[in-house]
């Protein structure tokens, strides 16, 4: 039987590891670390400082009783673990700008409409359909759309879906008229 491991030597693999799994490169508050065997103890390993390495609940769990051929160096986790980190900066920033623009879209919509309609504010839906032409077509177009549809149904314009129906048939026939050329 072998004995366990003390917890002396399991701060010393922690801190030998830099405190992150040698597998994924996660740290604590990302995950709970733990001592894992390269060669388990059912396969002949040991607890020698040697054969254990820190480990993340998950990739431990997932290597389960199968042994470790090689190991990836400190460094090498290190490195992909900064490499992953600026990869997901990057597509947190780019997901921001993609916001960005959608919100100023969404306003110019909302712009557009009130401005043709003479009115304060419209509702979300409209500006929802409105910036999505905007992103097919273009403001310019849609523009043109609005003010028309604006000048038609000004009468109905309580009802802002008349205002839309008929933007999207302006789009509509845009299309079929691209289409033939």
């Amino acid at each position: 039987m072998t004995s366990p491991i003390r917890p002396r030597d399991r701060f010393d693999i922690f801190q030998r590891d830099g405190f992150m799994c040698r597998y994924c490169g996660k740290v604590p508050g990302e995950t709970e670390l733990q001592i894992d065997h390269m060669v388990p103890l059912s396969k002949g390993g040991t607890n020698s400082l040697l054969n254990l390495i820190t480990s993340c609940r998950l990739c431990n769990a997932g290597k389960g009783g199968r042994s470790v051929e090689r190991v990836p160096a400190a460094a090498e986790v290190v490195i992909r673990a900064f490499a992953w980190s600026e990869s997901e900066d990057h597509l947190r920033k780019q997901t921001e700008q993609v916001i960005e623009v959608r919100k100023q879209r969404y306003q110019q919509a909302i712009n557009m409409v009130c401005h043709a309609l003479n009115i304060r504010s419209c509702k979300k839906i409209t500006g929802i359909h409105v910036m999505n032409l905007i992103t097919q077509h273009g403001p310019d177009l849609v523009d043109e759309w609005v003010y028309a549809a604006a000048s038609k149904v000004y009468d109905q314009i309580d009802d802002q879906s008349q205002l839309i129906r008929y933007v999207y048939g302006c789009a509509r026939k845009h299309r079929d008229t691209e289409g033939d050329r």
